[in-house]
This record gives structure tokens, C-alpha cells and sequence, in this order.
């Protein structure tokens, strides 16, 4: 921290923006201006804008948290692999319906706010402190949820979503997949309580919101992890086409 010069960032107002969002939703604390000394008392990661473009052509900004330089990733340990289910559960999914002579359809959700629906432990709070630039000076703020960055955070929300599709898997009996803060299903066109209607019951028992723009809700073509997916109910198959990678 000693050697990091306050540079000017071309991003530094998009990641206060980011910083007092997360401060509303109480995941972070307020920012506060902090000295040479701060750097050298506390085990501070470094916010770095990390920019990628839309396939509309359109730029974000996402602040990743290195986590790194104040060695917390290197003292994380975890014995467990993370679990996703990608576009082949899907398309088995609706396989087993067409092939069952049922007319199959697809519904998606995002979850908001992934990593951040994860309180992080402030028993470790003097390791959670990040500073970034901003107008000239060392700008630095406390998370109080998991920060995206870090690698214990990709851990602690892996279990969540599976735990909720366990829940609908194994309690509702329908079928449901998920990837990081993306739930996706095929169900049978004729019933209303199919996995995503389960879904977005349970999340709202839980507090937790999705992505309104991003919803799909028994539709025949639906974009899935950079892939489209289409169903063809005359013929009784699916087709995917890769859109974005």
C-alpha cells in the first residue's frame, strides 16, 4: 500500500457511484478520506475498475476488489468445488418433455446483487477495508457483505443458490438449474407452479430480488449463458446458437 500513487481514474466516479449504492443497500460503509499512515495500519485491497463492453456496444464498469496485495486470497483455503449446471441440463430438460409428447417452454431469472446477499464476517472486518482514488485523494470504505473480488465470496454464495435449487428439486419436485446468480428451467407448458414460479416465491420469502429486465417466463426462445436456445414444438426439438462469449 505504501507504493500506490493517487492517480486519477477515468472510472473513479462510476466506482464511488458503486461505493454509495452498496452503502444504501448496507452492504458497505460509508467512504471516508484516509492518510499514509491508514495504508499502513490496515490490510486495505485496492478497487480496480475492470471495464467490458455490452453487446449493444455500450460500456460498464464493475469494481473488483483486489484482494491480493494485503494477502487475504492467500490464506483462503476451501475444500469444496464450485457447483454450476450449464446449457445441457436445460436442454435435457426439455428433451425429456418433447419426448414425453408435452410441449416444453423455458423461464429464466438473475439474481440481484449476487455476492452481496452474503453478510461477510466482521470478526475479520480489518481485512475488508478497500481504498480507490477519487479527486485526488484515498478514498476508503468497509464491506459488511462478501466482496466481488474475493475468493471466499464465489464460496459462501455457491452454496446458496444450490441450496435453493435443492429446495425446489427435492420439496417442490420440479425441475430447476443454476449458474452463479442465474436460475433457468424448462418446464411443461400446462401447469402454472412449474420451477421459476417456485423460485421466485421462495426469493421473496428469502429477501432476495432479480434482475426484472433479464426475467423470461414460458417462452420458446430464450438467450442462456451467451447461448439462445430455441424450442421447436412442430418438430419436438431444441437448437442453440451461440450469441456472445
Amino acid at each position: 500500500p505504501t507504493s500506490w500513487p493517487v492517480k486519477p481514474s477515468d472510472e473513479e466516479d462510476e466506482l464511488m457511484k458503486q461505493v454509495m449504492e452498496d452503502v444504501e443497500e448496507g452492504a458497505m460503509t460509508p467512504p471516508r478520506v484516509v492518510d499514509h499512515a491508514f495504508l499502513l495500519a490496515h490490510g486495505v485491497a485496492k478497487r480496480i475498475p475492470v471495464v467490458t463492453f455490452r453487446t449493444d456496444g455500450t460500456k460498464k464498469v464493475r469494481g473488483v476488489d483486489h484482494f491480493s496485495e494485503n494477502g487475504v486470497k492467500a490464506i483462503t483455503g476451501y475444500e469444496e468445488k464450485v457447483k454450476t449446471q450449464g446449457m445441457d441440463y436445460l436442454i435435457v430438460m426439455a428433451t425429456v418433455l418433447m419426448e414425453s409428447g408435452l410441449q416444453a417452454r423455458m423461464s429464466k431469472r438473475d439474481v440481484k446483487r449476487a455476492f452481496r446477499n452474503c453478510r461477510s464476517n466482521q470478526t475479520f472486518k480489518e481485512f475488508m477495508s478497500i481504498v480507490f482514488p477519487y479527486k485526488g485523494q484515498v478514498m476508503a470504505a468497509q464491506h459488511l457483505a462478501a466482496p466481488f473480488g474475493s475468493v471466499s465470496a464465489v464460496y459462501a454464495w455457491d452454496r446458496l443458490p444450490n441450496a435453493i435449487a435443492n429446495i425446489i428439486l427435492v420439496a417442490g419436485r420440479a425441475a430447476i438449474a443454476t449458474w452463479v446468480d442465474d436460475f433457468f428451467c424448462s418446464h411443461r407448458r400446462d401447469i402454472e407452479y412449474h420451477g421459476m414460479r417456485m423460485l421466485d416465491e421462495l426469493l421473496g420469502l428469502l429477501g432476495l430480488s432479480t434482475d426484472e429486465s433479464k426475467a423470461e417466463t414460458g417462452t420458446t426462445m430464450m438467450e442462456v449463458l451467451g447461448v439462445e436456445a430455441h424450442i421447436n414444438d412442430e418438430e419436438r426439438w431444441i437448437s442453440t446458437r451461440l450469441r456472445r462469449w
